[in-house]
């Protein structure tokens, strides 16, 4: 039997963060856990994000990764950017425009990415995406602020 638990609690105490230095973040995790089991597993396709790059959830996080997904609405991008960390992008559903260094390419489902620390880089889609980012180390060095 699978049970769903969902914890809207807020992250390291932050409250809203930034992802990509760009996008509001509401700490929300989704966790579906098998009730006898210690295997996590999510359904990347049943998460709702409606306001699209403006709703990123925070799958999971731990002391080494964190799982992001962004489900990205017909027309909307993740302009140029850079992050602290080592950036995999998967493509879940749909396709995205990446670019990179000059060089442009198209990446449909089942696609990987990967960026390094501090590589600019930028997605995009014309009929809509949905991509799981992952962010290892977490959190790099320097990304939240010294208190």
């Amino acid at each position: 039997m699978v049970g769903v638990v969902l914890d809207d609690r807020r992250a390291n105490g932050a409250g809203r963060g930034w992802i990509a230095a760009r996008f509001p973040v509401e700490k929300r995790r989704f966790w579906e856990t098998a009730i006898e089991s210690a295997v996590q597993k999510w359904n990347l396709l049943s998460i709702d994000a409606p306001n699209g790059t403006l709703d990123p959830i925070i799958v999971a996080e731990d002391d080494g990764a964190r799982a992001v997904l962004l489900v990205l609405h017909p027309g909307q991008s993740l302009g140029d950017h850079q992050v602290r960390e080592n950036a995999w992008v998967s493509v879940v559903e749909g396709s995205v425009r990446v670019s990179a260094d000059g060089e442009s390419t198209e990446v449909g489902p089942g696609g990987l990415l990967r960026f390094e620390p501090a590589e600019r880089h930028s997605l995009s889609t014309e009929s809509g995406a949905r991509i799981l980012l992952i962010l290892t180390p977490w959190p790099a060095e320097g990304h939240f602020p010294a208190p």
